[in-house]
This record gives C-alpha cells, sequence and structure tokens, in this order.
C-alpha cells in the first residue's frame, strides 16, 4: 500500500466539506471521498509502497515539530482533468504551505515520492471526488458550487497514513491547534 502525510483541517471545517460530499453522494455524482472514510485533509506527500512507514513518520515528525496551525483561504472549486476527473477545493496558496511542503519533502526519501507531490509540482488540494467520468464533471460541479461559500480553514493536524483502507500510522497536533 502506498503511504500519504496528510494535513488535516479543523472541525469547523470538516462538517463543512462533509456536506460538500454528503451532497455529491444524493446526487448520485460520487461517493468516492465518503467511502474513503477519512477526513477532509491537504495531502503533503504520496510515497509508494517501497518506503519505510517508520522514515516517513519520523521525517514527518521532525518537519512539523516547529510548524503552527496554517491558516488557509478555500476560495474556489477546481478540477483535475483526467479520467476519471477530480473535484477539489483550491486553498489558496501561501509562503507558509509553500514552506511546510518544502520542509517536509527535505525531510523524507525523494526516491519514493509521487511525481505529483515534488516542490515545484504539487498543487494543494482537499478532494471532493476522485472518480467522475466526463458526463458527470459539470453535474458535480454544479451540485457543489450551489453549496460551496468560500471560508477560512486551519490545517491544526498532520498524519502519515497507508492507504485503502486509511490506517493512521502517526499523527501529531500543529502549534497553536486546539486540543
Amino acid at each position: 500500500m502506498p503511504y500519504a502525510v496528510t494535513l488535516l483541517l479543523d472541525p469547523d471545517c470538516t462538517a463543512r466539506i462533509r456536506g460538500l460530499w454528503q451532497a455529491l453522494a444524493r446526487e448520485r455524482l460520487s461517493d468516492s471521498a465518503v467511502s474513503l472514510n477519512y477526513d477532509p485533509h491537504v495531502t503533503l506527500a504520496i510515497h509508494d509502497d517501497t518506503a519505510d512507514p517508520a522514515v516517513l513518520s519520523d521525517g514527518a515528525r521532525s518537519a512539523a515539530s516547529g510548524w503552527n496551525a496554517l491558516p488557509v483561504t478555500c476560495a474556489a472549486l477546481a478540477v483535475f482533468p483526467a479520467t476519471p476527473s477530480t473535484l477539489w477545493i483550491a486553498p489558496t496558496v501561501t509562503t507558509e504551505l509553500l514552506r511546510a511542503h518544502a520542509e517536509l519533502c527535505a525531510a523524507l526519501p525523494s526516491t519514493s515520492l509521487h511525481a505529483h507531490y515534488r516542490p515545484g509540482t504539487w498543487m494543494p488540494h482537499i478532494t471532493l471526488a476522485d472518480d467522475l467520468g466526463a458526463g458527470s464533471i459539470g453535474a458535480a460541479l454544479t451540485t457543489s458550487a450551489a453549496a460551496f461559500r468560500p471560508f477560512v480553514a486551519s490545517l491544526d493536524r498532520i498524519e502519515v497514513v497507508s492507504f485503502r483502507p486509511v490506517i493512521r500510522l502517526w499523527q501529531g497536533r500543529l502549534h497553536g491547534a486546539p486540543r
């Protein structure tokens, strides 16, 4: 199984995004985010199954040891066009978010890092659906746009997980995160 390092959102924003997931599921457009059974998040890194999970956890712990909770403004919806396509919330890219990503990547092995998560190619996003066919992208965007309002979130926890199914291997709270 591959591994991911994620930043999780505060509880209020988690509930807001889960509402969008539920709207997509009710309309039978996508239940991929609901069925993943994992909280809304921004993925900082994906490593293939050759990575050592202990090394990933130690690197994430070390990199994040001085991080404060990161505020992000979520102001737009976007699509990664592919087969299948991914609908996502676009957090505004900030210097702090890019710095955290770069610090994490420097602390982890690069040989197992997925190309889309390398510095300079990484696009921060919060996935709403990752299984959209060409005929359902417009309806999924319309459904999400009807319920979406820009919001400010706090990325307040970091986790290392293996996935499908998601298994938490390590979790840490960022400084300033509520307990």
